[in-house]
């Protein structure tokens, strides 16, 4: 893309007998933030009006900082050349500052008359027109509509046909060179909005990484989190496996309280012998029945624990869906604006290629027609140089008044 562009600016047509023309002049009213991604990207400083150095130049040094942060040596390299550039910039030492400078519709320039009388005779009896200073275009038409009206007037109709001729001839050539302007123009304009987009299209992928990373390791925190959450309640609760059971669940068997109120009588009634023996029974007995409250407490336990396990795994579960759902829903809604920036991407880039490729074609059809021109006019090439002496002498011998007139509407007096 770059490589045709750069060959197209080298075309002749485009570039010659005119000054530097800004691609962001004040008078177009161009955004500054634009022109500073237009630098960024590469952009000559030289394409944009000095009087737009103002509003750039603070945005260009906070950008500077910016670049130099992120370490984009590339890009950076671009801004402090420009803003070097701004800083050493001198108005009057601005060759496209200066007054008298002639573009190809400046139709104020005065020509010499021989310079017009043989551009005239160019265009009439050689048809070499790409010869032509394309600034003396204008005064050279208008000598010619001046010739074929004095051609009517003597009926010479075939000079007044070979002006009509080298007149529209020439008004085509206009139309072609601005035609062409236009078109590059366009092109340098599609071609800079595309490595806009395209930057920003390479930020855009560059932040969606950083922001979903950052999302998803937000994401494997909180998961982190709830789990570690999680295991500490389950820590807490099996505290309590240690403990001994309620109050509501060391309650004894009747049997065992029944041999509590014997051993407790046998005492009273002093047979120590037999209150020894139901001592022991209700002691073996009383472990069993511990044992057993112990163990019912401990199922019970097991049972509540398996409960909040289960409780637990739920709600964490039905936490980690949300925060995936979340992250989907922000990936579905990078890759929709991923998306959005290729399509403008790529719709410039095909708007730039259709441009280029009409700027291309234009360019070798006006090669062609020059060529063609050229061809036609080459047989006569002998004879130029006979043409040119003989209109000196009659431009410095003699007043380029209305007998200049008569002598070009009669080319066989000068031929």
């Amino acid at each position: 893309m770059t490589e045709a562009l750069s060959a197209r600016r080298r075309n002749p047509r485009t570039i010659r007998y005119r000054p530097h023309v800004y691609k962001y002049s004040l008078d177009n009213n161009p955004n500054p933030m634009d022109i500073v991604f237009s630098i960024i990207n590469g952009n000559d400083i030289h394409d944009v009006d000095p009087q737009l150095f103002s509003q750039i130049t603070p945005l260009l040094q906070e950008k500077e900082k910016q670049l130099r942060e992120w370490r984009n040596q590339p890009a950076s390299k671009f801004v402090e050349q420009a803003l070097s550039y701004i800083q050493n910039y001198r108005y009057s030492e601005d060759p496209n500052q200066m007054t008298g400078i002639v573009t190809r519709s400046d139709s104020k320039k005065d020509f010499s008359e021989e310079d017009i009388a043989f551009s005239v005779n160019l265009a009439l009896h050689r048809q070499d027109y790409w010869s032509i200073d394309p600034s003396m275009h204008k005064s050279v038409i208008k000598e010619l509509k001046n010739i074929r009206v004095e051609a009517l007037k003597n009926n010479d109709y075939a000079l007044a046909e070979k002006c009509e001729n080298a007149t529209r001839k020439l008004i085509s050539i206009e139309s072609d060179a601005k035609y062409e302007d236009i078109l590059t123009s366009k092109a340098d304009q599609i071609e800079n909005k595309y490595h806009i987009a395209l930057k920003e299209l390479q930020n855009l992928k560059e932040q969606q990484r950083i922001e979903l990373n950052m999302k998803r390791s937000e994401m494997e925190q909180k998961v982190k989190e709830l789990e570690s959450s999680d295991e500490s309640r389950l820590k807490s609760f099996d505290s309590q496996f240690d403990t001994e059971p309620p109050l509501e669940m060391q309650k004894f068997s009747p049997e065992l309280l029944q041999l509590k109120r014997r051993e407790k009588y046998m005492v009273l009634a002093k047979r120590y012998s037999e209150a020894t023996q139901i001592n022991e029974e209700i002691k073996q007995l009383e472990k069993i029945e511990r044992e057993q409250q112990k163990n019912r407490w401990i199922a019970e336990l097991k049972l509540k624990k398996r409960d909040l396990s289960k409780t637990l795994k739920e709600k964490r579960e039905a936490r980690v869906q949300s925060l995936e759902m979340g992250y989907i829903k922000l990936v579905q809604q990078y890759e929709s604006e991923l998306d959005h920036a290729t399509k403008t991407a790529d719709h410039l880039k095909t708007l730039y290629e259709s441009l280029d490729k009409e700027c291309q074609k234009t360019i070798v059809q006006t090669k062609k027609s020059r060529q063609i021109d050229s061809n036609e006019s080459s047989k006569s090439i002998a004879g130029l140089f006979r043409q040119k002496a003989r209109i000196n002498a009659i431009v410095y011998t003699r007043s380029f008044s209305a007998r200049k007139t008569q002598s070009l509407a009669n080319p066989q007096r000068i031929m």
